[in-house]
């Protein structure tokens, strides 16, 4: 066994972690001061999901919308990811050659998509 190669992965892994938790403790933040903002609460609700998905769905379920429209903003925001996510992702693929351009613009359309369909079921299924 080769501790070293060891040592190495377990830094590594706690470098990937704490960067990691720190884009969604700074994304977190910056949501906490948009809640802060003299905006309605829908607003509120959008910008957050946007930002940062778990917030957003949490806040998410305090508006006063049917469980159809809570159910379509839950689904969009987690095919999109926030910008939170898209920090993360960034920083993880820095130094390949992936494209964040390509890759917004991947999230972008599955998060259509994902509204759709959930549209589509919430219709069928009569929230």
């Amino acid at each position: 066994m080769n501790f070293k190669i060891i040592d190495a992965g377990i830094m590594d892994g706690f470098e990937t972690l704490t960067r990691l938790g720190g884009y969604i403790m700074l994304f977190s933040i910056i949501t906490s001061m948009f809640c802060q903002l003299p905006l309605p609460a829908t607003i509120k609700v959008l910008l957050t999901g946007v930002i940062e998905i778990t917030n957003g769905i949490h806040q998410l379920s305090a508006l006063p919308l049917s469980d159809g429209s809570r159910y379509i903003l839950a689904m969009a925001f987690t095919a999109f990811g926030g910008l939170s996510g898209m920090a993360q992702t960034s920083s993880m693929i820095k130094g390949t050659d992936l494209s964040m351009k390509r890759y917004l613009l991947l999230k972008l359309l599955l998060t259509f998509f994902s509204s759709l369909l959930a549209w589509i079921v919430s219709l069928l299924l009569i929230f």
